[in-house]
C-alpha cells in the first residue's frame, strides 16, 4: 500500500482469533512512492525534518543513522520482531545499554545469531533480515515465500486491510 510503517514491534502486531496478524498505529507512518513502471514501492519516505521516529531496539541502520527510508526498514524491525520471538529478547539488547551503544550495535549488526535449537532456515531468514545494507534484505515476498515453503501460515495479501480501514 505504498507506507513504511516505521514502528514494527510485539506491541503494535495483533493476533485475532483465527491466527492471522493485524499492525496497527500506523501513528509515525510514511507515504513512500513507486518507481515509474515498478510493482513494489522503491522510493524512500524522505526525512525532510530529520525526524527520529520509531522504537529504538527495532530501529533500522539507516533509521538510526536519520536517512532516508523504504520498506527495507519495517522488513528490518520484522526481522528484530522473529528474533525476539525465537531467544526471547531483542538482538542488540544488554543490561543497561544507552542509546549511543544500541546505535553503534545496529549500525554494525553486532548480535548473538539466532542458534541452536532453531531451523537453519530461520536462522537465515533473521540472519538475511538483519543485513546493515537495506539492498541485502530480503523483499516481503520473498518472506512471504519463505514461510509458505516452511509451511507457516499467512493469509493471502489480498486478504491485507489497508491502512486506512
Amino acid at each position: 500500500n505504498d507506507v513504511v510503517h516505521r514502528d514494527v514491534k510485539p506491541e503494535n502486531v495483533l493476533v485475532q482469533a483465527s491466527g492471522h496478524l493485524k499492525l496497527i498505529d500506523f501513528g509515525t507512518a510514511k507515504l513512500v512512492g513507486r518507481s515509474p513502471g515498478s510493482s513494489e514501492a522503491t522510493i524512500g519516505a524522505k526525512n525532510k525534518w530529520k525526524e527520529f521516529v520509531g522504537t529504538p531496539e527495532y530501529m533500522s541502520p539507516e533509521a538510526i543513522d536519520n536517512k532516508d527510508t523504504d520498506y527495507r526498514a519495517d522488513l528490518w524491525s520484522l526481522g528484530c520482531l522473529l528474533y525476539e520471538m525465537a531467544k526471547l529478547r531483542t538482538p542488540f539488547y544488554s543490561e543497561k545499554v544507552n542509546f549511543y551503544v544500541l546505535g553503534k550495535r545496529i549500525t554494525s549488526c553486532q548480535y548473538d545469531p539466532v542458534g541452536d535449537g532453531y531451523s537453519p532456515q530461520l536462522a537465515g531468514l533473521v540472519g538475511k533480515m538483519l543485513q546493515s545494507n537495506p539492498a541485502d534484505r530480503p523483499s516481503a515476498t520473498e518472506v512471504f515465500e519463505f514461510a509458505r515453503e516452511a509451511r507457516l501460515e499467512f493469509p493471502e495479501q489480498a486478504d491485507a486491510v489497508s491502512p486506512s480501514k
